[in-house]
């Protein structure tokens, strides 16, 4: 049985669903959260300078038209609220990386025994 979910493997996990990551130029590092015309909900890596060590990772514009409330739902339990930023924008700490990993409806894919 594999080890929960934690911010690694969910931005992996992201990664090889094929979601949109920033330029690997950039030093914000960032992975969309679902398929969205434009960024407005994604996680940041945790060697992001501007997430790094402040206590959240989760980076949401509600407001925006391509923010889609069915898949991420920001008053479930697995997020907290950590601040509000400008223009919208809002920061959010995950409590629970296995029900957030569900929320986004990843999995671990197929077991290939490597762990054992």
């Amino acid at each position: 049985m594999p080890a929960g979910w934690d911010h690694d493997k969910v931005i992996l996990a992201l990664v090889k669903r094929g979601e949109e990551t920033a330029s690997l130029k950039n030093v914000n590092i960032w992975v969309k959260l679902y398929p969205q015309q434009h960024q407005c909900a994604t996680i940041y890596t945790k060697s992001s300078p501007f997430s790094e060590g402040k206590g959240w990772e989760v980076y949401v514009k509600p407001e925006s038209k391509s923010f889609d409330g069915s898949k991420i739902k920001l008053n479930d339990k697995c997020l907290k609220k950590y601040a509000d930023a400008s223009k919208g924008w809002v920061k959010y700490t995950v409590t629970d990386w296995d029900k957030f990993a569900d929320m986004l409806g990843l999995s671990f894919g197929d077991d290939t025994g490597d762990d054992e």
